[in-house]
């Protein structure tokens, strides 16, 4: 397992980008594994936007990647009551809170104890090949919806997670929310098309992007503050955005401003 230098893979803006000018989520997920794989992992899934709901199985266009290996995916997903016995995704649901678990390890368990239909839910994601998991949630407060990555190590890989835990879990986990960001400007991408913004909306998003104040922009731009204002709400709304920085960001990776 490579621990040092890992924080070179874990650059957010690459994560980011590589999710946003990705063709489809399918593509995404080629890319996220492939920088799965340079941080010691087998596989990773995720799971984009579903209803912020413990117990509703997602539905396939919102799940891409693999959790574990193809064959449990395949298997969960023609068995989708099982979800109710799953405690790694009820935690997530309940806390959002990054969990490593090593099913070596009963003290890595989100749960102190378990019910006989939950340890058997595990005994069967084990016997498919899951030797350590590394879950992360992600609400979107302007949808309501809850998006879920989870990395895996399996019984027939040689590395070992919990180094990456220990040593990189804070960058891992920025990298993968800018990950799921970058879902998220990919869909708008798609949505809508480019060039939606209109000059002035895309001088005021290149000046914040400066740091510069909505009255500076205003005086360079010979304009009142609250036509400034005005321009930049109409561009958070056309980008989704939920606040100026986050629409500079987005009209950056969309390439609607220079960098």
């Amino acid at each position: 397992m490579r621990t040092k230098g890992l924080s070179k893979h874990l650059a957010p803006m690459d994560w980011m980008i590589s999710g946003a000018t990705a063709s489809d989520f399918q593509e995404a997920g080629v890319r996220l594994n492939r920088a799965v794989g340079e941080l010691g992992g087998d596989s990773v899934g995720v799971v984009f936007e579903m209803p912020n709901s413990f117990g509703k199985f997602p539905t396939a266009d919102q799940m891409f990647g693999h959790f574990i290996n193809p064959e449990w995916h395949d298997f969960y997903s023609n068995n989708q009551h099982l979800i109710q016995h799953d405690i790694m995704a009820r935690h997530l649901f309940v806390s959002g809170v990054p969990h490593f678990v090593d099913v070596r390890r009963p003290e890595t368990f989100p749960a102190t104890s378990m019910t006989k239909d939950e340890a058997g839910f595990v005994q069967l994601a084990v016997e498919f090949g899951m030797r350590q998991t590394l879950s992360m949630s992600y609400f979107n407060g302007r949808t309501a919806r809850q998006s879920i990555l989870m990395l895996n190590q399996t019984a027939c890989g040689s590395g070992d997670l919990s180094e990456l835990c220990r040593n990189h879990l804070p960058e891992f986990y920025l990298a993968a929310q800018y990950f799921v960001e970058g879902l998220h400007i990919q869909e708008l991408a798609r949505e809508a098309p480019l060039g939606r913004l209109s000059d002035r909306e895309r001088d005021c998003l290149s000046w914040a992007a400066t740091g510069r104040t909505t009255k500076e922009i205003a005086d360079i731009l010979h304009l009142a503050d609250d036509t400034v204002n005005e321009y930049f709400t109409s561009a958070m709304r056309k980008l989704g955005a939920g606040n100026r920085t986050q629409a500079v960001v987005r009209a950056y990776v969309l390439n609607q401003i220079a960098p």
